[in-house]
């Protein structure tokens, strides 16, 4: 990591500790403390924060500014982290992807019970909405509602996830574009779009950003698809979640070469993108410089030994669906007739997805029994909760690593 990079995210996961708890949504109402317990516990400590970093270099690069950060620009950005834990906590739920472990704790819902976990995510996405709907002037907040209500809504993560509950139903009409990928695309170009709206961005500015963060989106899917087909995955989530719920990866579709190579042409395509929209900054550098640290694992030998073909039966990787890249330009991340949703379907919003008929259904359920024994493995997380949230408060700093800890 180098010095700018090293520099900036420190400055910047203070900030962003600090500002999480100053906006944090809390209950007044007797007998919610269990409720305002979950939302910290939901939080804190959290990932590596890089959302909302990203989105505090998106306004960076829009006012030529590389430090300075003001109340509203901090907003968008805890906003954007609310959205993303509300997104993860409802993505473990027994009735989605039904996991146990996440940010290196017992899942939200196995600590706190189901009905707890579903109200701290509406309390954090309802937060999300009002911090949003706060920033001045008015019509940069229409701008960000708006645009948030695209990339959470039915053509955007909701939709990614009904799409992705049904194709772990239906593996015939199964991909890594349909939905799952979209699920984090989704967010990742909110990431930047909401910075560059905060700053005042003309649409030309705000439109290279977002395709920078689909791009982002994309790479950090294929990781983390990656990931989850290691022996030895990451030790913040569940592992080989794919497997188990017989769902879409990039891994399945491309085999490992061709995620591989998805993904580091997914990085440059989106650097690309900056390097034709934006002049050369310390703030175009450093998004750079972030962009190539949070995926370098992509690069790393531990993915050596993973079986090169693809998951399709009777499938060599060349066979398989490929990706074409969001079309702004000619170039593209890689040859193939799929197509990826493009910035320009409209003025900011992602395009409609389609699904198949049928209903979706869970991926997986659980007994009563097993919810039982799950959180009884899971109660000593709280007064565990409550001496590293102590810690975390106090360090107020962020991992340096990149393993996608969601």
């Amino acid at each position: 990591m180098n010095h700018d990079l090293a520099g900036f995210l420190a400055h910047q996961r203070a900030l962003i500790e600090a500002g999480l708890r100053s906006r944090l949504p809390s209950s007044p109402v007797s007998g919610a403390a269990r409720l305002n317990e979950a939302v910290r516990y939901a939080l804190f400590p959290g990932g590596q924060r890089w959302r909302p970093v990203f989105t505090l270099l998106g306004v960076a690069l829009i006012r030529h500014s590389d430090s300075r950060v003001d109340d509203d620009s901090l907003s968008v950005a805890c906003a954007i982290e609310f959205l993303h834990t509300s997104s993860l906590i409802f993505d473990d739920l027994p009735a989605m992807d039904d996991a146990d472990l996440r940010r290196g704790k017992p899942a939200l819902h196995l600590v706190f019970s189901e009905a707890q976990a579903i109200l701290v995510a509406l309390a954090l996405l309802n937060q999300s909405y009002a911090l949003l709907g706060a920033v001045r002037p008015s019509e940069a907040a229409q701008k960000l509602v708006h645009e948030a209500t695209l990339s959470i809504g039915c053509s955007g993560m909701i939709g990614g996830q009904a799409a992705d509950l049904h194709e772990c139903e239906d593996r015939r009409s199964s991909s890594f574009v349909g939905g799952r990928n979209l699920k984090t695309t989704a967010l990742t170009r909110l990431m930047m779009t909401a910075g560059a709206i905060a700053a005042g961005a003309p649409d030309e500015d705000v439109l290279a950003l977002a395709r920078f963060g689909e791009c982002l989106g994309l790479a950090y899917q294929v990781y983390d698809d990656l990931l989850d087909c290691c022996e030895e995955g990451p030790a913040s989530k569940t592992a080989r979640q794919d497997v188990r719920l017989s769902r879409p990866s990039a891994v399945f579709d491309l085999g490992v070469d061709g995620a591989l190579t998805l993904g580091l042409d997914a990085v440059e395509e989106g650097i690309g993108v900056l390097h034709a929209r934006f002049e050369e900054s310390l703030a175009r550098k450093t998004i750079v410089s972030a962009a190539r640290h949070l995926f370098r694992g992509l690069t790393e030998t531990r993915f050596a030994n993973l079986p090169r073909a693809a998951g399709r039966e009777g499938a060599s990787p060349a066979q398989n669906r490929t990706v074409v890249a969001p079309e702004s330009g000619p170039s593209q991340l890689a040859s193939g007739t799929t197509p990826w949703p493009s910035s320009r379907t409209s003025r900011f919003a992602l395009p409609e997805s389609s699904t198949s008929g049928g209903v979706a259904q869970p991926c997986s359920t659980l007994t009563r029994s097993k919810r039982r024994t799950r959180q009884k493995g899971a109660a000593a997380a709280i007064s565990a909760h409550a001496s590293s949230d102590a810690t975390a408060q106090a360090a107020m700093t962020g991992s340096a690593g990149v393993t996608p800890k969601r």
